[in-house]
């Protein structure tokens, strides 16, 4: 009883106190509520000697100060009661019962991991319900957002796959296994829930909806700091409102099939690492008119390039001098049709000393 009533001082005094067991504080609470308004919850107390023992040290001088009471006895409940008769609450349908009992579990599992896992599991709620995510993908996004980093001893692919190991051992993660390997992986729906709600909180990310979309955009553009952005969004080119985004580092568009032109937007984001689109091109596709480039408009920052569109009439041969140390890349080559082999230009890859994850080259023939 002696404890309670310690944790109880302590938080009436705001400290974090360590007493000795036979350290006596019922009086010096009794003093310090004498001064002051308080609520106190007194949760699940088992016997009335308990709430005798408590209460006493509780002074009613201060009129508004209250004690919440519940109990699953309810001679104990009935015996507190001042004021007003005890409310009885009904029992938990089964279905509820198992949500709780499953939230408490998930919370212990989320308190007993490492510090270095529990922002790596929040992060999957960035992703919707019900999906799952390619594990390659899942590597990039953790490291560009710098959870994962390469050690000594290990690449950063294999420690990706030591932490979803961690996880799915604490049974917080689902993996899909597609002949015979982990391609994805996903979360449960309450795991999703808890996981979105501890993100919120500690200000991990958040999720921004509009009716007014340039609004939106515009209000992104002053996120300077921002440093990781999932956005969807139907646009041809990059808004010029992310020109002033210059410490972003990830940019996630969801544009929904359509092309986005990159240019001249993307060459301001000096610090971006990863860009991932369904499609998106450094030029316009849709004009015949050439475009030059300045020679020294570089990304080198960026590692990872997945979605972009060449095209045949575009100066494709030394495009990827402007993103020389790309390490993951996916691109589609577009050409007219009829064509033969000679008349495919294949952009130079040599000079991307970096690369080193894979490539995927998709071709898609243009008829006239």
């Amino acid at each position: 009883m002696n404890k309670i009533l310690q944790k109880i001082y302590n938080q009436v005094i705001g400290s974090d106190a360590k007493f000795s067991e036979d350290f006596v504080v019922g009086d010096k609470l009794q003093r310090e509520l004498c001064r002051r308004r308080y609520l106190i919850v007194l949760d699940d107390l088992w016997d009335i000697a308990a709430w005798d023992d408590l209460t006493r040290h509780f002074p009613e001088f201060m009129k508004g100060s209250r004690v919440i009471l519940t109990s699953r006895m309810k001679e104990v409940a009935l015996y507190g009661k001042r004021y007003s008769d005890p409310l009885s609450l009904r029992l938990l349908r089964l279905e509820e019962s198992w949500e709780l009992l499953e939230r408490k579990v998930i919370q212990f599992s989320y308190d007993h991991l490492s510090d270095h896992l529990k922002p790596c599991l929040l992060y999957l709620a960035s992703y919707p319900k019900d999906e799952y995510i390619e594990i390659s993908e899942l590597k990039d996004l953790w490291s560009a957002e710098g959870l994962v980093e390469q050690t000594e001893m290990k690449s950063v692919e294999e420690v990706v796959e030591v932490y979803l190991d961690e996880l799915l051992s604490n049974s917080l993660v689902i993996v899909c296994d597609e002949r015979g390997r982990s391609s994805s992986c996903g979360i449960h729906d309450l795991v999703h829930d808890f996981c979105l709600l501890k993100a919120r909180k500690e200000k991990l990310f958040d999720f921004i909806s509009s009716s007014a979309p340039y609004s939106l955009l515009n209000e992104i553009g002053m996120l300077v700091h921002l440093r990781c952005l999932k956005i969807q969004m139907k646009l041809k080119a990059l808004p010029p409102s992310f020109l002033n985004l210059l410490n972003l580092e990830t940019l996630v568009v969801d544009n929904q099939g359509s092309n986005m032109v990159l240019s001249p937007s993307i060459w301001s984001l000096v610090k971006l690492q990863h860009v991932s689109m369904d499609s998106c091109s450094v030029f316009d596709l849709d004009t015949d008119e050439p475009t030059v480039l300045e020679e020294d408009l570089k990304l080198e920052n960026l590692r990872i390039l997945y979605g972009l569109k060449l095209s045949s009439w575009g100066n494709r041969e030394d495009i990827f001098k402007r993103f020389p140390n790309l390490g993951s890349l996916t691109f589609t080559i577009e050409e007219p049709w009829p064509c033969s082999a000679e008349q495919i230009c294949f952009p130079r890859l040599d000079i991307l000393d970096e690369l080193e994850v894979y490539i995927s080259v998709i071709f898609n023939s243009l008829r006239a």
